[in-house]
């Protein structure tokens, strides 16, 4: 089984990640569109809308509901870019792109990529926390696109629950490995080492002048587990 991390898995699948203050519009268009744009003011007739890509789980209806750019509509480049925004916080698409064939009325082509979805999900490796509950806190669960943001939120909470268990060291690294003979589907898997627990044997204070350490140690959340290690203490970096 062939192995991607993130990026090449985006790369395999011919997506291009588009942030979301930034829209890609391409007009393939001819001088005499452009200069009887300019000579509307901006202003543009559509003709009609038509829908390309790999779009697999939105029906292409829904994909131009969204655009939200009907034939017979008069539009601006900022009709378009407020549809590509649209349709870009369904967190669905990769990248989306739009072309304005011929002149006005034009023929709006609006050409979609989609993210893999996500089969499963597979935590490897805990033991201080359950896999579940990592699944159930941060929402995720098999079905949703690839969403980069999402599983660093996992990752990072992940490494929060081992910290304040006193493994604040863990290795958490993700793989996304390609469904076989499944167009666009993935398998998010996430490897997670803990390493060891780390204590604290001994606390000592330098320049508490006008505080006493009994004081200080009473107002600490790390406690010394002495030399012997004999008491319970964790170590929590701040």
């Amino acid at each position: 089984m062939i192995r991607h991390n993130f990026r090449s898995l985006l790369a395999l699948v011919k997506a291009t990640a588009v942030a979301a203050a930034f829209f890609t519009v391409v007009l393939a268009a001819s001088p005499e569109m452009l200069s009887g744009w300019q000579g509307q003011q901006g202003i543009v007739s559509v003709d009609t809308v038509i829908v390309e890509g790999a779009s697999q789980r939105i029906q292409d209806q829904s994909v131009s509901g969204i655009f939200g750019i009907q034939a017979g509509s008069e539009i601006t480049y900022r009709d378009i870019q407020r549809g590509i925004k649209a349709l870009h916080a369904t967190g669905q698409f990769s990248n989306i792109v739009v072309r304005a064939r011929g002149t006005s009325p034009v023929e709006l082509v609006v050409q979609v990529e989609e993210y893999p979805r996500v089969r499963s999900v597979q935590i490897n490796g805990l033991e201080s926390i359950s896999a579940r509950q990592v699944r159930d806190t941060t929402n995720l669960e098999p079905g949703f696109p690839v969403n980069r943001q999402r599983i660093l939120d996992a990752k990072a909470y992940v490494r929060q629950e081992l910290s304040s268990k006193g493994i604040p060291f863990a290795q958490i690294e993700e793989r996304l490995v390609p469904v076989a003979g499944v167009l666009n589907e993935i398998d998010l898997i996430i490897d997670v080492i803990e390493g060891q627990r780390v204590t604290v044997s001994r606390v000592e204070f330098l320049g508490n002048e006008g505080i006493a350490e009994d004081e200080l140690h009473g107002a600490m959340s790390t406690k010394s587990e002495g030399f012997w290690w004999f008491r319970s203490g964790d170590f929590e970096a701040s």
